[in-house]
């Protein structure tokens, strides 16, 4: 991320909100899945493996990104909305 959320006047919340979001979901996510895989029969389990090794290599990278981008998104947005807020104190 480029900037913690403390680092954000009117975005900070918005920051942490989505964070703790993302990780309950993907918590919520990883259980359904495993409970779910151990269904799967056994003459699918390698193609099951495949289908997670490339998960792996082209979602950690985009992940990567998507955060990285996020963060650079909200120090826009909160900085634009500082000047606003300067600006209409006149």
């Amino acid at each position: 991320m480029v900037s913690e959320s403390s680092d954000l006047k009117y975005f900070g919340g918005v920051q942490s909100t989505t964070g703790q979001a993302a990780n309950y979901t993907s918590d919520v996510a990883g259980k359904v899945y495993t409970t779910v895989k151990q269904y799967v029969p056994e003459g699918l389990q390698p193609h099951l493996k495949v289908a997670e090794d490339k998960m792996s290599e082209y979602g950690s990278p985009a992940l990567t990104t998507l955060q990285d981008k996020g963060g650079k998104f909200l120090q826009i947005a909160d900085t634009k909305v500082r000047s606003l807020f300067a600006m209409c104190r006149w």
